[in-house]
């Protein structure tokens, strides 16, 4: 009878495993939503408006940014939106570093006293965000404000955004890489340009 019972209870536990993992599962992979992107980029946009910033230029980062960005600026009529592209290169010593494709860096001129809002779709590490800040603070003849903008970012970056619409770890459970891959536009076909770091999203 024992035996039966501790069977019984053996295959309960297991069923009721493997649903936790189906749920946790289904819950992280299931593709973001676009209207729920449109809701974030509202929060970003609201937290703007608060802090009474009204850029001249929107610079994006990379291309998921890039649409981001673009739809960001539709709600300010912003006609100008520039996109710098980086470039991450593994180490031999296993990390990483990140550099701007010098080819996309827009004319000094246009950086001259004016407001510059730098947006990222991710910032995790933090890493591109603080170089792309840096480049741009040091640009001459120089801007006359800097802010940053991020749709997800993590808790503890090397350059926490001056805007950001999700804190991962807190406003969302699931890790970045998660978020990366479960964006709406991230069909088959999309292709990551980290090609050497990570394989096109199946």
């Amino acid at each position: 009878m024992e035996y039966a019972i501790s069977f019984l209870i053996g295959v309960i536990s297991s069923i009721f495993a493997t649903l936790i993992i189906r749920h946790v599962r289904t819950k992280y992979s299931s593709r973001l939503s676009f209207n729920g992107i449109l809701d974030n980029i509202k929060i970003l946009l609201k937290r703007m408006i608060n802090d009474n910033f009204n850029p001249d230029y929107i610079i994006t980062i990379d291309r998921n940014a890039s649409i981001i960005g673009s739809i960001f600026a539709g709600f300010i009529a912003t006609k100008s939106v520039l996109n710098i592209m980086t470039e991450t290169i593994r180490l031999p010593d296993g990390t990483r570093k990140v550099k701007i494709i010098e080819e996309t860096i827009p004319n000094d001129a246009v950086f001259n006293n004016k407001n510059i809002l730098i947006i990222t779709c991710f910032n995790d590490s933090g890493d591109t965000l603080k170089l792309v800040y840096e480049f741009i603070s040091n640009i001459l003849p120089s801007p006359n404000q800097i802010k940053t903008a991020a749709l997800f970012t993590s808790i503890s970056p090397v350059l926490k955004p001056s805007y950001y619409a999700k804190e991962v770890g807190t406003d969302i459970k699931a890790p970045m890489f998660i978020l990366m891959k479960n964006m709406p536009w991230m069909l088959e076909g999309w292709r990551h340009v980290l090609a050497n770091e990570r394989k096109a999203v199946d």
